[in-house]
């Protein structure tokens, strides 16, 4: 497995995770996105962080979801 640290700035929230947590989920954006083949292609911030435009704080339920796998079911049972 891939254990390269990853730093993310997702609307402005910053992250740290690994690559193959952003890849756990096969055939998912994220996936593709961090799988290696594409990192020439990924967007970075002034402070070489990835970028992605997306909600950082919905964004990190979608990351729990990947370290621990129920984290956002939990999440949309509370709304």
């Amino acid at each position: 497995l891939q254990k390269e640290v990853v730093l993310l700035d997702v609307g402005g929230t910053l992250f740290k995770t690994c690559r193959s947590t952003l890849s756990a989920l096969p055939g998912s954006m994220l996936q593709v996105m961090f799988s290696g083949r594409n990192d020439d292609l990924l967007e970075r911030d002034e402070d070489g962080r990835i970028f992605i435009d997306r909600d950082g704080t919905l964004f990190g339920y979608i990351l729990e979801f990947l370290r621990e796998g129920s984290a956002l079911r939990l999440a949309l049972a509370a709304l």
